[in-house]
Formats: C-alpha cells, structure tokens, sequence
C-alpha cells in the first residue's frame, strides 16, 4: 500500500515536472516564432521603405530564385513587374529544386502583376524580347551580380560594365529610366565601414565602370 503511494507520489511529481518543462518549452518555442515574426515584419518594412520609390513598371533583372519579385509583387500589387532570371526553366526548376517551384507557384497564383521570364542575361540583354513585355520601363533593378565563384574585385567590375553597358545600350530608353543595383561587401571596393555609418557615395571606381560603360 505504501508503495502504491509513493508510486503514486512520483508518478503525480513527474506529470507535474514534465507540465513544467512543457510549458517551459512552448514558451520559448512562443518567443523564438515571436522573434521571428518581428523579424519578418521588420524585414518587410524594410523593403517597402527601400523601394517606395519605384514608378509602375519595373524590370527585375537576375532574380535568383524569384523570392525578390514574390516579395515585390506582395508588397506593391499595383506595380508591373517582369522578372528574369538567368537559366532556362528547367534549369530553375534543377537548381532551386523547392524554393524555386513554390516561388513559381505563389506568383502565379497571388502576384498577377508579376510576369516571369527565363534565360535573360543582364550582361547580354536581348532587346527585343523584354521589349515586347513592355516598350518601357520606369525603373530596372538588379541585386548582387556575381559571376560565379569566389568574389573577386576585378571580375565583379568587369561583370558590372558588362551589365552597364548592356542595360544603357538596350533600356535606358527615356532619361527617366532608373537603374538600382544593390552590391555585397567586396563586389565595389567601397569601405562598408563608411556605409554602416550611414555615409552613402558612389566611389570613383564605379563611376569609371558606369562611365566606361557608356562609351
């Protein structure tokens, strides 16, 4: 009988013990999806901020895996925007073997606004087929050009000019036309020490490629 008690005893100090450590865990588990969730919200204030500016018709050069123009086309719904990403669709499909097909997915069934097109190369843009999607375009944008491989200053600003001379030869067709490009650490030569003190310029090594470029 004493034993049945104390079993009893025991087994009552576990279940209260593993309630504990239960509700421990699922508080945690509340405060990391909380964290997460403010993260996510500060991430998208943080694109909406950076691209309020961009007018209706914007081209998405080099989209990766789609997740740029997917949150694009969330954010501004009333935005054209034409993504392109560098290899043929099944080459997509191979490479972003999950993110990719989902990202496929969601654009075409949430972002009517976003058109995708494969095999378009920023450094070698064919004219006629962005052209026919839209005769112009208010605003280009393109993040992290890479040419593959380890990052490397000088092929970075080869690749850079390349792009330049590319897009100037074949979108800039009003002065109004924007160009934004978004560079990692070590892709311009510029200090990022100076950028996160918020001092913001275009050093004389870009302004030679863009120059360069353009003749």
């Amino acid at each position: 009988m004493a034993s049945q008690s104390l079993f009893g005893q025991n087994n009552k100090l576990y279940s209260q013990q593993n309630w504990k450590r239960n509700l421990r865990s699922a508080q945690e588990g509340n405060h990391v999806q909380a964290e997460n969730s403010l993260d996510q919200e500060r991430q998208v204030d943080r694109l909406r901020g950076t691209f309020a500016n961009l007018r209706n018709s914007v081209l998405v050069l080099g989209d990766g895996n789609l997740s740029f123009s997917l949150a694009l086309g969330y954010l501004f719904p009333k935005k054209n925007i034409l993504a392109t990403v560098l290899e043929s669709r099944k080459q997509f499909i191979e490479k972003f073997i999950i993110a990719g097909q989902a990202n496929l997915e969601q654009l075409k069934n949430f972002c009517p606004n976003v058109q995708v097109m494969f095999e378009i190369d920023a450094s070698n843009i064919n004219k006629r087929r962005l052209l026919e999607k839209c005769p112009f375009y208010t605003d280009i944008v393109m993040n992290f050009p890479h040419h593959g491989g380890k990052t490397n200053l000088k092929k970075s600003k080869e690749l850079l000019r390349e792009i330049f001379r590319s897009v100037s030869q074949c979108l800039m067709l009003e002065e109004s036309t924007r160009f934004h490009v978004t560079l990692a650490k070590g892709q311009s030569g510029v200090n990022p020490a100076y950028i996160r003190k918020g001092i913001y310029f275009l050093d004389n090594e870009i302004r030679n490629t863009t120059r360069t470029a353009g003749d």
